[in-house]
């Protein structure tokens, strides 16, 4: 089952148009850390409103979005059925699991 909003969010603004909170901090020693988590909701009882999260660092502010967007990308990829090696955007519209209804 494809993703509702499509493969992978080109930029920062539509994965925050999402709904999905970003956060960005310096991690202390120059370099930028950036996250993205989006509870989920329609999960089964053992996995009730359990958050979607993907982090990245880099040397650059912009570095660092760009790393947390990729980490998203690659775990909506997978959550939603493409496969823990294919993050191409291609979907097996076989896959069953329950898409994220928030």
């Amino acid at each position: 089952m494809a993703p509702p909003t499509g493969p992978d969010f080109p930029n920062v603004g539509q994965a925050v148009s999402a709904g999905y909170f970003m956060t960005q901090a310096e991690d202390g020693s120059g370099g930028f850390l950036v996250s993205f988590e989006k509870q989920l909701a329609g999960e089964d009882s053992k996995q009730h409103s359990l958050p979607l999260r993907a982090v990245g660092t880099g040397a650059t502010m912009a570095i660092a979005k760009q790393a947390a967007l990729d980490n998203l990308n690659a775990q909506r990829a997978q959550r939603y059925g493409a496969g823990p090696d294919d993050n191409s955007g291609t979907y097996d519209e076989s896959f069953t699991h329950i898409p994220d209804k928030t």
